[in-house]
């Protein structure tokens, strides 16, 4: 997990940084105190050197997001490479110290680099409220000060629409986009949304303060998926199949329960179906498969699993490829699927060092000139 801190100059991002490490064991990524071999030039002649200590910059933070997303630590970074591309590049910019050219070149090559991310996994409602109040105060809220508590809510989502469409915006290619944390794709806007603080509250409070928020975020969002967290959060799951705009439910078991391919799931897995929502299966075994889709089928169904070797992968094809129907004939339909295990470099990688090559090629010319 890749989380990261964004902020002012001198706002605390790197206290926050250590005391979160101190409490949650993550594992810090600190911006680098080597020696930037730009920025004595920079300020000695802005003009000249602005887009070049901007690249260098972007190409260090790039590197960033590339190396932790091969990580299955989970790490947190005191700054981001949003910062650069959206304040500090603009700002030189706006300021005359990039010309419009640089600038527009910078930009398309942020906008490259954002093509391989995904979006991140944003927060919201009411564990965003407990977060920054304190799980104890925001429950309290419930029954002390409920009008605030909506108000709040009502201001934590549309901050959250603000946020989302301005990520969205940097890392679509064409209108599609893909979501980090559970690997997920879409032909629109696609979004996780969660409540895992409403184990502790009441049906009546969820329908009050959850559902109709998350109902919002369903009506202005395209695709949305639902991390329904823990055996405790089950008694909501009425409320959560009457959002008719809601697409699929994702399930977590929680600590001490069997996992996504456990029969203990099917009769849950089938009453989220028969609502017309889809079902994503997490941590499903191979030996799991073929009883999971006999007894829920496939249609809806998005599984989640992981492979140690390539014949594990094709194991698991093969048996999905059984339950490939075709619709109109009702009959099985063979899928050609291409598999790709990483022997060495991947596409991505390549894709990576195309970049860092450019970046690289550019800053060569740059140096040249006079």
């Amino acid at each position: 997990m890749h989380i990261a801190i964004a902020g002012n100059i001198g706002s605390g991002k790197t206290t926050l940084t250590r005391m979160l490490v101190k409490r949650y064991g993550w594992t810090p990524r600190y911006e680098p105190v080597d020696v930037n071999p730009y920025l004595e030039d920079f300020y000695k002649d802005m003009n000249r050197w602005s887009f070049n200590l901007q690249i260098y910059f972007l190409n260090k933070r790039f590197r960033d997001v590339v190396d932790i997303s091969k990580s299955e630590k989970t790490i947190i970074q005191d700054r981001t490479i949003f910062e650069d591309a959206k304040i500090f590049a603009p700002n030189l910019h706006a300021q005359g110290y990039m010309s419009d050219r640089d600038f527009m070149n910078y930009s398309d090559l942020f906008d490259l680099m954002m093509s391989l991310v995904g979006m991140p996994d944003l927060m919201e409602g009411m564990d965003v409220l407990a977060a920054i109040k304190g799980t104890d105060k925001v429950l309290l809220d419930t029954v002390m000060q409920p009008e605030v508590l909506e108000r709040q809510m009502q201001q934590i989502n549309d901050i959250y629409f603000k946020v989302f469409d301005e990520l969205y915006d940097i890392i679509r290619e064409g209108d599609e986009m893909a979501f980090c944390y559970f690997s997920a794709w879409a032909p629109g806007k696609m979004a996780k949304l969660q409540s895992d603080i409403s184990t502790m509250i009441s049906v009546e409070d969820y329908r009050r303060f959850v559902q109709p928020f998350i109902r919002e975020q369903c009506q202005k969002i395209d695709y949305t998926l639902y991390h329904l967290d823990g055996v405790g959060a089950l008694h909501h799951l009425p409320a959560l199949l009457e959002v008719e705009e809601l697409n699929a439910i994702q399930w977590t078991p929680g600590v001490g329960e069997p996992q996504g391919g456990s029969a203990k799931w099917y009769d849950l897995y089938r009453r989220i179906l028969a609502a017309g929502k889809s079902i994503m299966a997490c941590w499903v075994t191979l030996d799991e498969l073929r009883p999971l889709l006999d007894n829920i089928g496939p249609d809806g169904v998005h599984l989640e699993m992981d492979f140690h070797n390539e014949d594990e992968v094709e194991q698991a094809l093969r048996i999905v490829e059984e339950y490939q129907t075709d619709v109109n004939e009702g009959r099985v339909k063979p899928v050609q699927q291409v598999i790709r295990v990483a022997a060495g470099k991947d596409e991505a990688d390549l894709e990576v060092e195309a970049i860092m090559e450019r970046v690289e090629r550019e800053m060569a010319e740059t140096d040249r000139v006079p």
